[in-house]
């Protein structure tokens, strides 16, 4: 008897002390406020949370994937002859092709539309929880629907976070892939040049193609400015062009700035016996003449502003460059021509925080004791319309074209509309 007390007595004491703690546990939650009360919930989910969030987790999921299968099927269609002969041609296998031409344009897809993935699984979640009267049974324990909601906050942010880092490291690296035909995907070590005005000389870049490996431009042609530099001809042409960072000459302390080293230099006049070129008491155009010790007969060094990754980069998919290279090309433009870039270094500033609001407000029509899943997404889609597609857009071609705004205020704009209007329903719907 003794030995069955004495194995009892800690179990009781064990019990006693769980039962303490999860007293002190639940009173020191009814002391907290609502919004320490909304952390401490993210901060340690309950099973309803982890219920929630495996829920929304399918269905956004299943979404994604039906409409990349959907896309590459109505896609490939239209192109099977062509991809099967080019992946036959190059030796690759038809499904690495497929996923190394389809991912970029998939992770474009989804960044652009990221809100509405994020918004029509979420009605579509809490709209089946509706039916099964899962939100009449947390009412009866005293949870709201907002409460239940908070692990799809909590998935939004994460995918807002992991598609922002898409469109500063990943998109921009894939950015040719997007804008490319199959013909150029297959070919894309040799990426066609989008002409560009030089900053610094006012020279028109074209060309036939560029090496991008080997930081060449093939076959390139120079349209010189009616200025000095122009002494030569209007039109200097060469059989490549080879990019150079800024050096020491050889055997001088001169320093040679950044620029292209032209080959097999066809101009009006041979470069061979003419001296170098100078702008503002600055050398732009150097010759043969008197650079024997770097350059050869028909070569010559044109200064430059524009690297090869600037002659990649068009204006359509400037929108997927990151910052860092935006800044980089704001530099190299004259001030007059800043402000397209400066808009969309702000606008990505300020996107991830836009998409929260949007998503914010459109998850509330249906946290908002709404039941009717058609007027719910009717709602949403006009909420879309006006506060996306009216605002933001509005806002970024006054910054842009009519130069009614600043591109701070321009970019910023949209977000600021969006944060008033989510204040106003989270005052309204969520207390």
């Amino acid at each position: 008897m003794s030995q069955q007390s004495e194995q009892s007595q800690p179990n009781s004491v064990n019990d006693d002390f769980q039962e303490r703690k999860r007293k002190f546990f639940e009173q020191s939650i009814d002391n907290l406020d609502d919004s320490s009360r909304t952390v401490h919930s993210l901060l340690f989910p309950g099973s309803i949370d982890w219920y929630v969030l495996r829920q929304f987790l399918f269905l956004f999921l299943a979404a994604v994937i039906f409409i990349s299968v959907f896309y590459i099927i109505m896609d490939f269609l239209n192109s099977s002859d062509v991809f099967i002969q080019k992946c036959h041609q190059h030796n690759v296998p038809i499904p690495v092709a497929l996923y190394q031409f389809y991912m970029p344009r998939l992770l474009a897809m989804f960044d652009s539309l990221l809100s509405v993935f994020i918004i029509i699984p979420g009605i579509v979640l809490i709209n089946q929880m509706i039916k099964r009267n899962e939100t009449i049974a947390l009412a009866c324990m005293g949870i709201r629907r907002v409460r239940a909601a908070y692990m799809i906050f909590a998935a939004a942010i994460v995918l807002i976070v992991f598609f922002a880092y898409c469109r500063e490291f990943i998109l921009p690296s894939q950015r040719t892939i997007i804008g490319d035909s199959i013909s150029s995907f297959f070919e894309r070590e040799k990426s066609r040049i989008e002409p560009k005005t030089d900053p610094v000389t006012s020279v028109y870049f074209t060309g036939d193609a560029l090496d991008i490996s080997k930081k060449i431009i093939i076959k390139p042609v120079f349209h010189m400015p009616m200025s000095n530099l122009s002494k030569y001809g209007q039109r200097i042409s060469a059989e490549v062009a080879i990019w150079q960072d800024e050096v020491l000459a050889d055997n001088t302390n001169e320093t040679r700035p950044a620029g292209y080293l032209l080959k097999k230099v066809v101009a009006k006049k041979c470069l061979d016996n003419e001296g170098t070129i100078f702008e503002n008491d600055k050398p732009v155009l150097y010759t043969p003449l008197h650079n024997e010790g770097w350059l050869e007969k028909g070569e010559c060094f044109l200064v430059s502003g524009i690297e090869i990754e600037d002659l990649t980069i068009n204006v359509e998919m400037k929108e997927y460059s990151s910052i860092f290279e935006l800044r980089r090309i704001m530099e190299r433009m004259p001030s007059t021509q800043r402000t397209d870039a400066s808009i969309i270094i702000h606008k990505r500033i300020v996107r991830p925080f836009i998409d929260f609001c949007v998503i914010f407000v459109g998850l509330s029509f249906i946290l908002a004791n709404e039941n009717r899943i058609l007027v719910i997404l009717l709602k949403v889609a006009l909420w879309w319309l006006v506060t996306w597609i009216i605002i933001n857009m509005t806002s970024a071609l006054a910054g842009d074209t009519d130069q009614l705004l600043t591109p701070a205020v321009a970019a910023w704009l949209p977000l600021i509309t969006f944060a008033a209007v989510a204040a106003y329903v989270w005052d309204k719907v969520y207390y």
